[in-house]
């Protein structure tokens, strides 16, 4: 019976004792950058909400009430609320997620309006307050 040589695997392709020292630089980027796609301006994503009517017809709403990711989004925030015809009623501007309005909403009592938001990144239009 003839002998079998078997050849040996050269050591540059098995993992070595210090293979983790390569991929700590690799680990770094995902480690900072993810974060930092986190916190990146996003476009508003509407929301569908019914605000608190105070005794004199007033609403105090903020960007919070508009659109579900009011942390992520780009500031300024202008949302613009029309009627059933798509006819601006009342517009405002968010410079930041803290700002709050207020407004009248005697003449809507009973109605549900559409509204769209827009910042740099985008507009989102299926917004909807419902004043009942």
């Amino acid at each position: 019976m003839k002998k079998t040589n078997f050849t040996k695997i050269p050591q540059k392709w098995c993992l070595g004792s210090n293979w983790l020292k390569g991929m700590i630089p690799l680990l770094a980027l995902f480690v900072f950058a993810l974060p930092m796609q986190l916190q990146a301006q996003q476009a508003p994503n509407c929301s569908n909400f019914s605000p608190s009517i105070n005794e004199s017809g007033q609403v105090v709403v903020g960007p919070d009430d508009f659109v579900t990711n009011h942390v992520g989004v780009g500031y300024p925030l202008t949302v613009n609320i029309v009627n059933q015809w798509g006819g601006s009623i009342m517009e405002f501007v968010f410079p930041n997620g803290d700002a709050t309005v207020s407004w009248n909403v005697c003449a809507f009592i009973g109605k549900s309006l559409s509204y769209t938001a827009t910042n740099g990144q985008g507009t989102c239009t299926q917004g909807v307050v419902n004043l009942s």
